[in-house]
């Protein structure tokens, strides 16, 4: 097994932690990461716990993929490795040499350059875990758009010319757009649904020109395939956000709309720093990359 332990122990974070969990043992997965025999660690302990949400999955979408099952180890990994990129985190240790000795250095660690090689190690850990391919490439597309659009916000790169570089054909694209509307070319649903793929498209051309990982193109276009591919499913998943929508609200008329008060109230008044979650821990993980 590429993992020890095979199984994770998890337990609810606390009552005001609903969707998060700790583990206090930690993980450690071993396989070959581009041609090199490596081994990565997430950390955990009693006294220092390691929280994650598992896979990061919006409640809407939660029917078609669950935040846990066979990728569960995959998805706490790539936690880790998200909230760690830029960090030297994963030990490569030397391949044998031509007499079949192993070699006598020890481990070598190595930086994952940016969250989009945590990705990676995301899509072949769920390799080796079983999960089915339509599944796994459709996961990782999920994380690597969400990569390649945090690459275009402010402070989350250290190379600005590209990230303008980025906003610049991602601005381009939304006047070409309007520009299209206002002329009257989305008069049809086959036009609005060009668009829409073209749209993406650019989307994606600007955070892969905002990254700069030029090695990425081809997995890239392949994300851009299987999201155009999962359009009726994503179409099914926003109809069911907006009925989820109505029924937290629904479900809100009974303590007086006090949940939607307060979101209005954060809305407009932030309230002071609180600990953050493995989400906004992986956000300022990009951040810093």
């Amino acid at each position: 097994m590429p993992f020890t332990p095979e199984s994770v122990q998890l337990t609810e974070a606390g009552p005001g932690k609903p969707y998060l969990w700790t583990m206090t043992r930690e993980l450690t997965w071993t396989g070959t990461f581009r041609g090199k025999v490596g081994r990565l660690l997430v950390p955990a302990t009693v006294g220092a716990p390691f929280e994650t949400d598992l896979a990061s999955v919006p409640r809407f979408l939660t029917w078609l993929f669950p935040r846990y099952g066979k990728y569960t180890k995959a998805a706490v990994l790539h936690d880790y490795l998200c909230q760690s990129a830029g960090k030297e985190t994963i030990a490569v240790y030397p391949t044998r040499d031509e007499g079949g000795d192993a070699a006598t250095a020890g481990p070598e660690l190595l930086r994952l350059r940016d969250r989009s090689d945590a990705d990676e190690i995301f899509r072949l850990v769920m390799t080796e875990l079983g999960v089915p391919w339509a599944r796994r490439w459709l996961m990782w597309s999920a994380v690597s758009w969400a990569t390649l659009l945090t690459s275009i916000v402010p402070g989350r790169r250290s190379k600005p010319l590209l990230r303008w570089a980025g906003r610049a054909i991602l601005l381009a694209a939304v006047i070409a757009g309007a520009l299209l509307a206002i002329a009257g070319g989305l008069d049809s649903i086959a036009a609005a649904a060009g668009a829409a793929i073209a749209f993406a498209g650019t989307v994606l051309a600007a955070g892969y020109v905002a990254q700069g990982r030029w090695d990425r193109w081809l997995v890239y276009l392949a994300a851009l395939g299987m999201t155009v591919a999962s359009i009726p499913l994503v179409a099914a998943g926003i109809a069911i956000g907006v009925l989820l929508v109505f029924y937290l609200l629904f479900e809100d008329l009974f303590s007086g709309f006090r949940a939607t008060r307060a979101w209005l109230g954060r809305l407009v008044q932030p309230g002071p720093a609180v600990a953050t979650s493995p989400r906004a821990e992986r956000i300022e993980a990009v951040r810093d990359s």
